[in-house]
């Protein structure tokens, strides 16, 4: 929980708060905005969904991706497309998998994949490295 600041510049002015995390829903669930205060700015909601974990993805682009967690390997956690809402996968440009990686409890990593016209789409790679605002 709390807010985060950009490390790297990906989401904004590095040292800014670019991100906030609530965990809402009893513990259940977990809401992140990214971008926060730009005109950009997204929601990502995480739950769990039995013994796997769900996200849906509020885009800026108008879409909303659904993705599932697929695998855990030590601190790296992956998500895959699952669905979602406004998005005809052969010709949406939208968030298609995405990877979280833990560097410590105040530190991650994420990678977010973009698909345009039913690929992934190289040039469109967001990579987020933030760390908990002390």
């Amino acid at each position: 929980e709390g807010e985060w600041i950009d490390v790297n510049g990906a989401l904004g002015k590095p040292g800014a708060v670019v991100a906030t995390y609530k965990v809402t829903g009893s513990g259940n669930t977990v809401i992140e905005s990214l971008a926060v205060g730009t005109p950009n700015e997204m929601t990502t909601v995480y739950h769990r969904d039995a013994a796997t974990l769900l996200l849906t993805h509020y885009c800026s682009e108008g879409n909303q991706p659904r993705m599932r967690a697929t695998t855990v390997n030590g601190n790296v956690l992956d998500f895959a497309f699952d669905g979602g809402t406004n998005i005809d996968v052969a010709t949406t440009p939208h968030m298609h998998n995405m990877r979280w990686e833990w560097l410590s409890n105040d530190e991650v990593k994420a990678v977010w994949h973009n698909w345009s016209k039913g690929r992934e789409d190289a040039n469109h790679l967001a990579a987020m490295h933030i760390r908990r605002k002390k």
